[in-house]
């Protein structure tokens, strides 16, 4: 989902919500899984997860309510879940006030290639890495994840934020008769896992 798409959703809850402070998370997460066993790929899976937090201050009394469910009433039930709690908890007199709006530094953590992956693309790599552990007379066993998220927050007193990032892993295993090797690896973009070498580390220490 677009960035402005998520601050829409954010100023509808801003928009709905009848307390005097409001604070609103969405994030939503698309997650990609290429999984291997005896040297062969056997499973791509991928799924979308979007979460909406809300949380509401009433006369110096705070509630907080979640939802998965990004429609028109599932954003309401989670604002009258939100107030409902602050009314019913305890008051806290001294909280800190919302920022207002703010500035924030840009951080490069979004790498369009990792976000576009496809079945094949990760596994051409898996493969590579199954060939190194065949031709090494050992049985390969493991993942290639990627992902791709974006957080907005937009609050009632004009502080407005997002974040995108994306997010690759590699892990393996490899056995032998009488002993295994494994390694993994974690990065921001797929192009930085090195799956080769990881590969042949863990050959090294079978």
């Amino acid at each position: 989902m677009p960035r402005a798409d998520l601050h829409d959703w954010l100023r509808t809850v801003l928009k709905i919500s009848p307390a005097d402070a409001t604070l609103a998370a969405l994030t939503q997460q698309h997650s990609s899984l290429t999984r291997f066993a005896n040297n062969t790929i056997h499973q791509n899976v991928a799924e979308t997860q979007s979460h909406l937090m809300v949380r509401v201050e009433i006369e110096a009394r705070r509630g907080l309510a979640t939802t998965t469910q990004l429609t028109e009433e599932g954003v309401r039930s989670a604002v009258d879940r939100a107030c409902e709690l602050a009314r019913h908890s305890p008051a806290v007199a001294d909280r800190p006030s919302l920022p207002g709006p703010q500035h924030y530094p840009v951080i490069a953590r979004w790498d369009g290639p990792t976000a576009a992956a496809t079945p094949q693309e990760r596994g051409e790599r898996v493969a590579r890495a199954i060939r190194l552990a065949a031709n090494a007379r050992l049985m390969a066993a493991g993942y290639l994840a990627t992902s791709s998220a974006t957080t907005a927050l937009a609050d009632s007193s004009g502080m407005a934020a997002s974040y995108p990032s994306t997010f690759a892993e590699f892990a393996l295993t490899v056995m032998g008769a009488d002993s295994s090797g494994w390694a993994k690896a974690k990065a921001p973009a797929l192009s930085e896992l090195p799956i080769e070498q990881l590969t042949e580390q863990a050959i090294r220490t079978t």
